[in-house]
């Protein structure tokens, strides 16, 4: 009983008296992690709607975590503090009973499950559609200069081709006038 007591008061599921040193490291249990997402910008414009961790998609959607023990995490400290040789039956009733001696309503913590993966799915949702229209349109603007550079490599082609034919036709001429030079130039021998 010692031991599910110590579980219990690490993942501040009850409380207990603590120094000042096993405080610290009580907070840093509870607080919750964030997860960075991607934010290098590879686009010219400026993408408004990315979040750099959860927390401030919470926020955003006015869910920040108030008390741990007012949404589904708490859930989640109470499953991790249980032996996970426990049978899941086990466990489900243990959290059961835990909840009911804390007055804590199992299903306002899985509402507030339920709404923060309604927003999880939401924004993953709006952004991929934002960002796939992002990516649809740098294709096209790729399609569009390939369509120049193809018509400017066109277009390099035809001068070149122009220049040949004019330095053909200059050599030529040249080689014309430098013969009628030469034979004029030329004294018959006597």
């Amino acid at each position: 009983m010692a031991k599910l007591m110590s579980v219990l008061e690490k993942y501040s599921i009850i409380e207990k008296n603590m120094p000042e040193e096993d405080t610290l490291v009580a907070e840093a249990d509870r607080k919750t992690v964030t997860m960075p997402l991607d934010t290098k910008n590879t686009s010219t414009v400026e993408d408004k709607n990315d979040i750099t961790n959860i927390e401030e998609l919470y926020e955003k959607h006015n869910m920040q975590i108030q008390s741990s023990q007012q949404t589904v995490f708490y859930l989640e400290n109470l499953i991790k503090a249980l032996p996970t040789e426990l049978p899941e039956f086990v466990k489900q009733t243990t959290i059961n009973n835990i909840l009911q001696v804390s007055a804590i309503n199992l299903d306002t913590l899985l509402t507030d499950g339920h709404k923060r993966n309604s927003v999880l799915n939401t924004y993953i949702k709006q952004y991929e559609h934002t960002m796939n229209l992002e990516i649809s349109k740098l294709y096209h603007e790729i399609t569009k200069y390939n369509e120049m550079i193809a018509k400017c490599q066109e277009t390099i082609q035809q001068k070149q081709d122009t220049l040949k034919g004019q330095l053909d036709l200059m050599s030529s001429e040249s080689k014309r006038i430098n013969n009628i030079l030469e034979f004029c130039n030329n004294k018959p021998k006597e």
